[in-house]
C-alpha cells in the first residue's frame, strides 16, 4: 500500500462527500494546485484506494422499494461451492451488499427490491441453484436510520 500523506487523506475525505467537485475546488480546500490534485487522484485510482466513483440514488425517490436484510446459513460440508455462490451474488443487482460473517449466519445480504414477490423469486433462485444454502432468515427494514458509505480516513 502506498504511503498516504495529509493531502491524500484530505482529498479522500472530500471526494467521498462529493466526487464531482472540480480539481480546482478540491485543491483550494486542501492547499494544492488543480494539477497536483489530478495527479494525486489518478494515483489513488491506480493503486485501487479509490475503487469506483458512482452516483448514489435515493431509492425512496424511485417509488416503493423494500430493503431486506437476509442472513444466509450454509451447509458446512459444502464450503467448496462457496465460490460459485459468490459469483451468483455478484450477478444480481438487487443484492446491494454481501458479507461473509461470523456468528449464527454465514452470509449477510442487503437486498433492495420493488416488491416482496421479487425477493421471493430471488431467494427461490438462490436456493435452487445452490444447495449449499441451508436456511435464509429475512428481516424487512421498516425505516432507514442511517445509510453511509463514507470510510473514515
Amino acid at each position: 500500500m502506498p504511503d498516504l500523506d495529509k493531502f491524500d487523506l484530505d482529498l479522500l475525505k472530500l471526494v467521498q462527500s462529493d466526487a464531482s467537485a472540480s480539481a480546482e475546488a478540491l485543491g483550494a480546500s486542501v492547499g494544492l494546485s488543480g494539477s497536483a490534485v489530478l495527479r494525486r487522484l489518478k494515483q489513488l485510482r491506480e493503486t485501487g484506494i479509490i475503487n469506483r466513483e458512482v452516483a448514489i440514488v435515493a431509492t425512496d425517490k424511485l417509488g416503493p422499494r423494500l430493503r431486506i436484510i437476509a442472513n444466509v446459513e450454509l451447509e458446512r460440508d459444502r464450503a467448496d461451492q462457496l465460490g460459485s455462490l459468490v459469483e451468483l451474488l455478484q450477478e444480481k443487482p438487487e443484492i446491494q451488499q454481501a458479507y461473509y460473517i461470523s456468528g449464527d449466519a454465514d452470509l449477510l445480504l442487503i437486498v433492495i427490491v420493488p416488491e416482496i414477490s421479487d425477493y421471493d423469486r430471488l431467494t427461490a433462485e438462490l436456493v435452487s441453484r445452490h444447495p449449499i444454502i441451508k436456511r435464509i432468515k429475512t428481516s424487512v427494514v421498516f425505516r432507514e436510520l442511517k445509510v453511509g458509505l463514507f470510510v473514515p480516513v
